[in-house]
């Protein structure tokens, strides 16, 4: 059992957490652009990625996704405090609010 949880932290702390540097996280960063922070035994390590330039190909079904993302972004906006605590209650999960849950169930077409 010992082997198993040090292996499942050998693997957590090879993770990537993906960041973008910044001027104002320069004291904390020594460069710019994209880079990953990856845990070692001795300590955390900033790797630089290699650059590259994002692609935004703005198909028909990734606009209608960004449209009915913003359109329930607006139902939120638009609900009562009692019927946003609703939906904060109704959260079962420790990490997901009562938002996530909402936007969710309107991207699914459950509401």
């Amino acid at each position: 059992m010992t082997k198993i949880i040090n292996k499942v932290r050998e693997i957590h702390a090879l993770q990537m957490r993906g960041k973008v540097g910044t001027e104002a996280r320069q004291s904390e960063v020594p460069f710019f652009g994209i880079y990953q922070h990856r845990h070692t035994p001795s300590g955390i390590i900033n790797v630089k990625e290699k650059f590259y330039t994002p692609t935004n190909p703005q198909t028909e079904t990734q606009q209608a996704n960004r449209t009915k993302l913003a359109n329930a972004d607006k139902a939120w906006q638009a609900l009562s405090e009692e019927t946003k605590n609703y939906w904060r209650f109704k959260t079962k999960h420790p990490g997901m609010t009562g938002f996530n849950l909402f936007i969710k169930k309107y991207m699914l077409d459950l509401l």
